[in-house]
């Protein structure tokens, strides 16, 4: 911006702060929502934890309403829970939309593909998740669930109306809520994810207004991934990987930066 006999000078924006890095003729960059500054370099009042993967820039403070002054607490690593599928099942059933069992009719272990293998008519199944995926998954905020998957038939990109490609279930009153991909199922992809934070990705089943992600979180009793795609001509669906980070408290492995530490009034 500004031209001047040696040159335009640089722009600076901030990667983890801004939309994009063109900067307007004053020099302000395009601040991402909770990200304030001309280079948009600093999180606004009441978020913390910059980072070019959210989309909001900064995360924003919980602690329960009772702050808006917050930060990444210390003490805190990365750890993962992984189901491979390499001797079964590994806890995994499939369920029908009203959350029966119905393993024994669609499902099966492909030994060679280490894959969960579903194949269904018109129904409408979801992968569910055992318990080493559930419960208090406030620490898994932030992260993504990796799920890898595949269609053994031809699949026409596009989009299902319904619950989502992965819904959460609320232990507390059933409630569930429903995100898609971060890209449309297609038959030439074969890794997904879906960001276990705020930003739109979210939607309550009931088509009320989304709740707070985090407070979801605090009590988990279902995760369940769809298996079946009929609309798009995916009645064979395999599932092979599910990876999901969460932070655990020590001091060996890479340091979590999705746990707030707040600060509380007198």
């Amino acid at each position: 911006f500004q031209l001047t006999a040696s040159g335009c000078l640089p722009c600076n924006c901030s990667a983890g702060g801004s939309s994009t890095l063109d900067c307007d003729s004053t020099g302000q960059c395009p601040c991402k929502a909770n990200v304030v500054g001309r280079s948009c370099d600093a999180c606004a009042v009441g978020t913390f934890n910059m980072k070019e993967s959210n989309n909001a820039g900064c995360q924003s403070c919980f602690c329960y309403g009772h702050s808006d002054s917050c930060a990444v607490a210390p003490g805190y690593v990365v750890t993962q829970i992984t189901s491979s599928f390499v001797d079964g099942f590994d806890g995994w059933t499939v369920v029908d939309a009203n959350g029966i069992d119905v393993t024994a009719t669609v499902a099966s272990y492909r030994k060679g593909k280490q894959a969960v293998r579903v194949q269904v008519g018109d129904d409408e199944v979801f992968f569910q998740a055992p318990a080493k995926f559930l419960g208090d998954l406030r620490r898994a905020y932030g992260y993504a669930l990796q799920i890898e998957l595949s269609f053994a038939a031809s699949v026409e990109e596009g989009r299902l109306i319904g619950d989502g490609d992965v819904v959460l279930r609320s232990g507390r009153d059933g409630s569930r809520i429903g995100a898609q991909y971060n890209q449309r199922p297609s038959r030439n992809v074969d890794a997904y994810e879906v960001v276990l934070g705020e930003g739109g990705q979210w939607t309550s089943a009931t088509g009320d207004e989304t709740p707070s992600v985090v407070a979801f979180l605090e009590s988990v009793d279902a995760l369940w991934i769809r298996a079946s795609y009929p609309e798009l001509g995916g009645r064979t669906v395999l599932l092979s990987s599910v990876d999901l980070r969460l932070s655990r408290e020590g001091t060996s492995g890479s340091s979590a930066d999705n746990v707030e530490a707040c600060d509380c009034p007198p």
